[in-house]
Order: C-alpha cells, then sequence, then structure tokens
C-alpha cells in the first residue's frame, strides 16, 4: 500500500472513543473509497457486475412463473422440469453467473480463500433455512414454527461465527504485519503503521455485509411465498439488498488482501497460528528436516552451533562445515539445501528447529 493513500493523512490525531464512532467510520470509509479509486481495475468492477446480474436474473419474474402462481402440486424435480424453457434457461444462467462471480473471488483473493468460503457456506446455508421456514409460514417470523425458528437460528449462528473467524484473522493477522514489516525504534512511525493499518472502516463493512446478506435472503423469500402476486417492496428490497452484499462483499476480501499483500500466505488467527506451530515443530522432530515437506536433511548442529554436511563431492567420504571447504578434497560446502523429496531451496539454519537455535 504504500503508492496509496494513507490514513494517517487524514486521521493525524485519532480519537477512538465511542463518541467520535460516527465521524471515525466517515473519515476510515472515505479513505477506503479513495484507495479504491487507486486499486480498483476493470477485474474488480466485473465482478460487481456479474454478481449484480446474476442477482437480477436469479430473483426477477421475467415470464411469469411466480407471478401466476405455478401448480402447486407439482414438485420437486419434476416441478422443476415442467417451467417453461425460458424460466429454466434464465435459472440457469443466473447459476453460471453465481458460480462465476464466487470463482473470481477465489482466484482474485488467494489470502482469504478460507474465509470467502465460510461466508459463502453461512450464506447459502441462510437461503435453505429461510426457504424451509418460509415455506410453512410464508409472513416468518410471523407464524412461524419452532423448527422454522431453530434453524434459521443455527443457519444466523453460522454466519456470525463466519464473521467473527474473518474478523479475528484479520485483525491478528495484521497486528503481526505491523510488528514484522513496519518495525521501527521510532514510536512516531509505529503509531503511523498503526493508523494506516486501522481496520474499523473494514469491520464495519463486515457487519453491512452480514445485515445485507439476511435481509436479503429473507426478502427474497417472502418475495416467493407470498404468491401468486408477489410483493413488490420484497423484491425491491431484495434487489437492493443483494447488489449490496456482492458489492461489500468484493470490499471486504480485497481490503486485507490489498493491506497484507505478498507478506504473508496465512490468514489466521494467533491461536491457529500456534497450533500449526506445534503441529511442524512435532512432524520436523529434533533433526535437520526441509520445512516444505519435513523430508529429513543430511545435517547435524554440533553443541558449538555448527552445522556439518557430507561433502557435495560425490566421490568424496568427508564431512564439512557448511559454507566452509573440505579438508579432504577441497569442496567447498553450499550453505543452502536443496531437498530431494519437494525441490524445495532452504538455509541450512532453517532446517532445524527454532529452539535448537539458540
Amino acid at each position: 500500500m504504500a503508492s496509496m493513500p494513507r490514513l494517517s493523512e487524514t486521521w493525524v490525531y485519532p480519537d477512538r472513543s465511542p463518541r467520535r464512532l460516527g465521524l471515525n467510520l466517515i473519515t476510515h470509509w472515505n479513505h477506503m473509497y479513495r484507495v479504491a479509486l487507486v486499486d480498483w481495475k476493470g477485474a474488480h468492477l466485473r465482478l460487481v457486475i456479474i454478481g449484480a446480474v446474476a442477482a437480477f436474473l436469479g430473483a426477477v419474474d421475467i415470464f411469469g412463473e411466480i407471478s401466476s402462481g405455478g401448480d402447486t402440486t407439482s414438485i420437486g424435480f419434476s416441478g422443476l422440469l415442467d417451467a417453461s424453457m425460458a424460466s429454466i434457461l434464465q435459472w440457469l444462467i443466473s447459476l453460471g453467473l453465481w458460480a462465476w462471480f464466487f470463482t473470481g473471488l477465489w482466484l482474485m483473493f488467494p489470502l482469504v480463500r478460507s474465509q470467502m468460503a465460510l461466508l459463502a457456506g453461512a450464506w447459502a446455508a441462510l437461503a435453505l433455512a429461510l426457504a424451509s421456514a418460509l415455506t410453512r409460514a410464508p409472513s416468518f417470523p410471523s407464524g412461524g414454527s419452532f423448527s422454522g425458528f431453530m434453524g434459521v437460528g443455527l443457519a444466523v449462528l453460522l454466519l456470525m461465527f463466519g464473521l467473527t473467524m474473518f474478523n479475528r484473522a484479520v485483525g491478528d493477522t495484521v497486528n503481526l504485519h505491523i510488528n514484522a514489516v513496519h518495525h521501527s525504534e521510532d514510536a512516531r512511525k509505529m503509531e503511523e503503521a498503526r493508523i494506516d493499518h486501522d481496520l474499523l472502516g473494514w469491520r464495519s463493512l463486515l457487519i453491512i455485509w452480514g445485515v445485507c446478506a439476511l435481509l436479503a435472503t429473507w426478502l427474497g423469500g417472502r418475495y416467493v411465498a407470498s404468491r401468486p402476486t408477489g410483493g413488490m417492496l420484497s423484491i425491491l428490497g431484495h434487489l437492493l439488498f443483494t447488489f449490496s452484499a456482492v458489492l461489500t462483499m468484493v470490499a471486504i476480501l480485497w481490503y486485507p488482501q490489498l493491506m497484507l499483500g505478498t507478506s504473508t500466505t496465512d490468514l489466521s488467527t494467533d491461536k491457529a497460528r500456534e497450533i500449526d506451530e506445534e503441529k511442524a515443530a512435532a512432524k520436523r522432530g529434533d533433526g535437520a528436516a526441509c520445512p516444505s515437506c519435513w523430508a529429513a536433511a543430511p545435517m547435524t548442529r554440533s553443541e558449538d552451533g555448527d552445522i556439518s554436511t557430507p561433502c557435495p563431492k560425490e566421490t568424496c567420504k568427508g564431512v564439512v562445515v557448511v559454507g566452509m571447504e573440505c579438508e579432504y578434497c577441497g569442496t567447498k560446502a553450499p550453505v543452502e539445501h536443496t531437498c530431494t523429496a519437494c525441490g524445495t531451496v532452504t538455509a541450512a539454519i532453517d532446517l532445524f528447529p527454532t529452539t535448537d537455535a539458540w
């Protein structure tokens, strides 16, 4: 983000107190908008348009299948086949565009793939739960059954879980990024780095996305459930909140990817990272091993910290300290190791557990 507008340029003396929340949000949203003007290219806008068209085709009753009331005795797969070919084609195009939209998100934002999949799954679960509840009570939550409330409640909890885990993973990784990439002895520079990486605006968009996803799904279900006439407010609200959910979903995935860039390939919470490190240490063992595939490396470390390896010359049987010349043939031992199993090139010191380095 070096060439992007910096939040510390406009939020010079940040007041994070609750009474300033409104002004702080406006400052953060304005900053994110200015950054988007610089960074968003055709690919970002294309994804937003694809998602919006997918939502439109999936919601608007172009050929009158919903407004006509349909055939209530025709259900399941056979009911789908009883629809007009034009309506089926419209549905398939919408489905294909949704697949294109989520595939585009997956490819464009590799750092947040798991979080995107969790949010998309929670959105789908919410749609299924609300469809089931609205089938029994078209005015849900009014008149809803216990099972309907339970299903929707579990889907909402899954959505909240996805949002919470996404928030924690980004927050913990950003803190790690600040301390590793922007560390400075100058307290003012560290404070500027913290301001530039403040997540207030992003977290507000995360909440907005969750609300839009919930309302879009509920209003869309109510529109279908209130057949044969549907409801103009329901379909307009559904389209409005779905378009908003599409736009904010691109934004909440784009911002962490831009902020962290290539400084890390792992977006996870501190606890998850600690568990991964413990598993890695268990796989590695006490000896030298490739950090990518954990294949054993033919190196040893002395009590003095010297790392020794067999002489790289095939006809020589000597053992030599890395970076030094063999006393038998004069061949210099490289300071890097190329794994014979996966081909990864690693510095010799990185082949050993961190705890053994001290």
